[in-house]
């Protein structure tokens, strides 16, 4: 982690630059001015060019950093989170074999229809550069009527398909994803095992499906599950 304990000053060198010229992004002059619960580098992403990704919090601004191998700043870049939240997000980070990135900025559960929600999700895939190639925006059944947090995973497989994992924390309402590096949908399902209250894990699949982890939080020393899906979705096993 040298990379991202080196001094802020080097961040605070790149982003006055980048940042104070545009209205609304950056007001103050030097980052150890921030101060707030959260603040800080989170979610540190190695990148395929060897650099480093990391989203940069401080407490009016959510900026995503890169760094080069010395730990020298490159760019710092502020992203919409594509809803009608003020607030922006970054979630979730997962390389790609071009040097960039692809970022779940925002999920959540809604009541679409009556006794009917539905998970949303906004994807964002951008270069090396940080220059966005695309966002797009993912509304799945929840097969459920519940409203509540949403515990969100993102994989990246080999050639670049790109597996989220949405659990509503408080229910059993799970659902994982795939799509192409266009953004594509390539399928959806819904999960029948996910407990509530779990703590769930989303891991590569050498086969190019899915591999899901989870355990109760609710009962103490409950056993972990764990699912398997193959490259199209379809259900392998459970135990």
């Amino acid at each position: 982690m040298k990379l991202l304990t080196r001094s802020v000053a080097l961040v605070a060198l790149l982003l006055p630059a980048l940042l104070l010229a545009q209205p609304g992004y950056f007001q103050r002059s030097t980052l150890p001015e921030h101060t707030g619960n959260g603040v800080g580098f989170k979610l540190p992403t190695e990148t395929a060019d060897g650099s480093i990704l990391s989203v940069l919090d401080t407490d009016t601004t959510l900026y995503l950093v890169k760094f080069d191998t010395n730990g020298d700043a490159q760019w710092a870049r502020t992203y919409p989170a594509g809803t009608n939240d003020p607030e922006w997000r970054i979630i979730r980070i997962s390389a790609t074999s071009d040097g960039g990135a692809i970022m779940i900025q925002d999920a959540w559960i809604w009541d679409d229809q009556p006794w009917q929600t539905y998970f949303h999700v906004v994807l964002t895939r951008i270069d090396r550069q940080g220059d966005i190639l695309w966002s797009k925006y993912y509304s799945m059944n929840t097969g459920g009527f519940s409203i509540g947090p949403v515990d969100a995973r993102l994989n990246t497989e080999p050639g670049d398909l790109h597996t989220v994992l949405l659990h509503m924390t408080t229910t059993q309402n799970t659902t994982v994803l795939r799509v192409n590096d266009s953004g594509d949908l390539l399928w959806s399902r819904k999960l029948a095992m996910a407990p509530s209250q779990a703590v769930i894990q989303l891991v590569q699949d050498p086969s190019l499906g899915a591999c899901v982890l989870m355990r109760s939080t609710y009962i103490s020393g409950s056993p972990i599950a764990v699912m398997r899906l193959d490259m199209n979705g379809n259900y392998l096993w459970g135990r």
